[in-house]
């Protein structure tokens, strides 16, 4: 297993939790009325299993997801805010949750919540492509592209 020198953390680890942040970057705030409420879920983003993002009719949002390689797997929550308007939607992130560290990363947990965090400090707005009522799609400024599915 190769490690990055700087962490001390399996490189796997480091590339998921990028790719996870990339993937929860593309959620964002809305209002009471509006049809992204609810619970949604996400194929797989660099590895990662089992996303799932809930809007609720407050702003607020919360995404949760499982990173593989270890067993247990890596889980990740993130929580924050965010705001839909008409076909673009922004998110901050406010706060990281991480848990089922392999014991190689859980002395580094505190930096692995900034990074997290850090990689989520600038608004992130992606525009919204709406496939029905229970499908949409999500485009970042790169171009990246994640589809969500409303969980039954």
């Amino acid at each position: 297993m190769e490690y990055n020198g700087f962490l001390k953390e399996p490189i796997y680890l480091k590339n998921a939790f990028a790719l996870a942040i990339l993937a929860c970057g593309l959620i964002g705030c809305q209002n009471n009325a509006s049809p992204i409420v609810g619970s949604w879920d996400m194929g797989g983003v660099g590895g990662a299993t089992g996303m799932t993002s809930k809007f609720g009719g407050d702003g607020k949002v919360t995404t949760k997801l499982t990173l593989p390689g270890a067993t247990p797997p890596p889980a990740i929550e993130l929580t924050g805010t965010y705001k839909l308007e008409k076909e673009t939607l922004t998110i901050d992130y406010t706060d990281v949750k991480v848990s089922n560290l392999p014991d190689v990363a859980k002395s580094q947990e505190s930096v692995i919540k900034k990074q997290i965090l850090d990689g989520q400090a600038a608004t992130r707005t992606s525009t919204v492509k709406w496939e029905g009522n229970d499908s949409f799609t999500m485009t970042n400024a790169q171009g990246q592209t994640a589809t969500f599915t409303r969980k039954k």
